[in-house]
């Protein structure tokens, strides 16, 4: 008896042994589950810290299929792919979240959403293999859409325009893409038919925001599947991750001016990206964006006069220069010196559009200039084809850029800064009798712009930036 309960005793403590070994072994994380847990802690935060881009609220992300690999780069990135929300199963359309590990610890995430050519072999309708047909846009969660391609065979082909439009409540079909003068939609860099890409999603209510895709020049031949997804690849066209590099742009600005371009250039939504993409690659115009210590203009009554900043372009040159003031942009509120910038980045683009050689359907001046013919002077076609992707870039710009000014404007004046504020601080440089569309404004509209643009100056005039 004693030897059986020997025999017992044994057996047990052969069990809990293996038993505690198994738990230890399950209990020891590696290398690869620490990589995951800090990225997915990451993640969350960043999530949780402001809302999402409206088309990309609340995804469904499976963490458990999530892989750690290397872009072409070499940079370290997690593909975390999305749980997609499709109107039927023979959807081949696909997301994928991808978060680069940088050198800071932090992450950099990006929505990469995939449309495979659906007459293309099955093995082309995959990105992984090796010869994907179809195209691939790119978007920032929380600003949207930043580039676009299309792929033959792993190579970029042409460069694109991801847009959401939003459908007719009365039929449940999304409209035709018109022709838009505001940069907004970059027809004017190429153009071409649209052609959709995420389906609507139709509920009773007939709502939903498809995804079409407009092609633009220049096309890029050439450029890898794998250096369009990498963090410092060129995208097809961009600089990777970021807004793309306006490479014949010459920066020579100082400063507290230089580190508000420079997150413009970086952070921009994607009106900024496709405005300044427009003078990059094989535009046929430079621009020097310069600071200088005061910038001055003659006003309409022959006076000279100190100004923030002034577009200068030569009749029948191809390059034009932006000056900056640096006395100003000292004084003023950083929130107001980012709007002088875009507000001249603008000036150069409609120089740009009067006085470009191309003769491209849709590339032309006489395209242009049919347009703007109507508005008598450049702040008058500003104040109305620019106003209000000008306001849309400065409230982005604000919450998710100056995050610290942002926050305090909604402590200093009870409140988060409204659209009208935003529409107010684009109305800068564009309230005068010459601007028809502010001439025609109510009494009542133009006090209410004045009295937002009045909080201007509080807000702060330090920037996020490295001395």
């Amino acid at each position: 008896m004693k030897n059986k309960l020997q025999r017992i005793g044994k057996v047990v403590l052969c069990c809990f042994i293996l038993i505690a070994l198994s738990c230890e072994k399950d209990n020891a994380l590696t290398e690869q589950d620490v990589k995951m847990i800090e990225a997915k802690r990451w993640f969350n935060q960043y999530e949780s810290n402001g809302a999402n881009y409206e088309l990309f609220q609340n995804l469904d992300y499976d963490w458990n299929k999530a892989n750690i690999t290397k872009s072409e780069d070499g940079i370290e990135t997690i593909i975390i792919p999305v749980n997609e929300l499709k109107e039927n199963k023979k959807e081949i359309w696909e997301q994928k979240l991808y978060l680069y590990k940088l050198d800071t610890g932090d992450y950099k995430a990006l929505l990469f959403e995939i449309y495979p050519n659906k007459n293309s072999e099955l093995s082309s309708q995959s990105i992984d293999g090796g010869d994907f047909n179809g195209y691939i846009s790119t978007w920032d969660l929380k600003m949207g859409f930043i580039r676009a391609a299309k792929f033959v065979d792993n190579q970029v082909v042409e460069n694109g325009i991801a847009k959401t439009v939003s459908i007719d409540k009365v039929t449940g079909k999304a409209p035709p893409i018109l022709p838009c003068s505001d940069g907004s939609c970059n027809t004017d860099g190429g153009g071409g038919n649209p052609i959709p890409l995420r389906p609507v999603i139709i509920t009773g209510s007939y709502t939903g925001t498809p995804v079409v895709y407009t092609p633009r020049n220049p096309v890029t031949g050439g450029t890898s599947l794998g250096g369009y997804t990498s963090i410092g690849g060129n995208g097809g066209g961009g600089s990777g991750i970021t807004a793309p590099t306006p490479v014949q742009i010459i920066n020579a600005l100082t400063g507290k001016a230089k580190c508000l371009n420079d997150l413009l250039n970086k952070n921009g939504n994607s009106f900024v990206q496709n405005l300044l993409a427009n003078f990059a690659g094989k535009s046929e115009f430079d621009i020097k964006i310069v600071s200088t210590d005061k910038v001055t203009n003659l006003d309409k009554n022959g006076i000279l006069r100190e100004i923030n900043g002034k577009t200068i372009h030569l009749p029948g040159s191809t390059s034009m220069t932006i000056e900056i003031s640096t006395s100003k942009a000292n004084e003023h509120a950083s929130l107001d010196v980012a709007r002088t910038i875009l507000h001249e980045y603008i000036h150069a683009d409609i120089f740009r559009k009067l006085n470009t050689a191309s003769t491209e359907i849709g590339n032309r001046s006489a395209d242009f200039k049919e347009t703007y013919a109507k508005y008598e002077n450049q702040h008058g076609a500003m104040a109305v084809l620019y106003l209000s992707s000008m306001k849309e870039a400065l409230k982005e710009f604000h919450k998710y850029v100056l995050t610290d000014d942002y926050n305090k404007y909604t402590a200093y004046f009870g409140e988060a800064p409204s659209d009208a504020f935003y529409e107010a601080l684009a109305w800068g440089g564009l309230r005068d009798s010459d601007v028809k569309a502010w001439t025609d404004l109510s009494a009542e509209k133009k006090a209410e712009i004045e009295k937002l643009a009045s909080r201007v100056p509080l807000l702060s005039k330090t920037v996020p930036c490295p001395n």
